[in-house]
């Protein structure tokens, strides 16, 4: 049996404090109300030259789907997808607490598969200190999942969390389904920015 992972880790944090400090980090764009508990996109950022303005919303319930499917090669369970037809997806610190058991959930389905683990672990790193097959990894794997390409800060921090992974993990794979959790649950799964960001 292996050790408590990062991820594990992470879960016995305050899930809003975790996610609130994501989105403005990550972003600099949206708050958290820690009283409300859903997480509110912020106004419209003016653009820089084009006069254009760049805006943060959230993902539906479809969406929130399709980034599961097109990321991991899993579809939610009959349940969590009759729940999101029902009742939509709204962020409440509940629901990030349900959002956190499908990550664990559908990131184990997904790595007990070689097939779908293939599509994630698309190099072998040559050696322990080997950084780049990581980081080409996190970044192939986080444009899937955040629709976006993985900024040079955001790549950082993944590999740090691939750091600390590595070091509670039996072996590669097992280090990069923490970094897989991480990409999902952290706030560019959840948001998308539109237009030009000054």
């Amino acid at each position: 049996m292996r050790p408590s992972n990062a991820a594990s880790v992470l879960a016995r944090v305050s899930l809003p404090a975790i996610f609130g400090l994501g989105i403005m980090m990550t972003l600099g764009l949206a708050a958290c109300d820690s009283d409300s508990g859903p997480v509110a996109p912020a106004p419209a950022t003016p653009g820089a030259d084009q006069g254009e303005s760049a805006q943060v919303h959230q993902i539906d319930a479809l969406e929130y789907e399709r980034s599961f499917q097109r990321s991991l090669g899993v579809s939610l369970a009959s349940d969590d997808h009759q729940a999101l037809i029902d009742h939509g997806l709204v962020l409440t610190a509940d629901e990030y607490q349900r959002h956190l058991d499908r990550v664990q959930a559908l990131v184990a389905k997904a790595f007990a598969d070689p097939a779908l683990r293939g599509r994630i672990l698309t190099c072998a790193p040559v050696g322990d200190a080997d950084g780049a097959c990581t980081q080409s990894i996190i970044r192939e794997f986080g444009a899937l999942a955040w629709q976006r390409p993985v900024t040079d800060g955001e790549a950082a921090r993944l590999l740090d969390t691939a750091a600390t992974a590595r070091l509670l993990a039996n072996d590669f794979s097992e280090t990069v389904e923490e970094v897989v959790k991480a990409t999902l649950l952290s706030a560019p799964f959840f948001y998308r920015v539109q237009g030009v960001i000054p």
